[in-house]
């Protein structure tokens, strides 16, 4: 289940294509993937050569301090399971 779930994720992230191509119906389903906001950044550092949009570049540095967070606090809570299972 985790694989599809990934494999979702990956394709609704707009790394190969440009979220503007995607059709304004679907645009939700982007403002929700927080994975879009950084290759948002990374677009428009490469693509576009123009600095990043200060309201992405936020959203995906919250994303990356929450993500460090709770991975922090769930290896903190798992990691005598952790050292046993790997």
């Amino acid at each position: 289940l985790l694989q599809v779930f990934l494999m979702f994720w990956f394709y609704g992230t707009p790394v190969l294509y440009l979220a503007e191509l995607v059709p304004e119906q679907y645009r939700w389903a982007l403002t929700i993937n927080p994975m879009a906001y950084q290759t948002a950044c990374w677009h428009d550092i490469f693509y576009y050569g123009r600095p990043m949009n200060a309201e992405s570049m936020a959203i995906a540095a919250a994303v990356s301090v929450v993500s460090l967070a709770v991975g922090w606090l769930f290896y903190r809570r798992f990691r005598w399971y952790l050292a046993e299972v790997v």
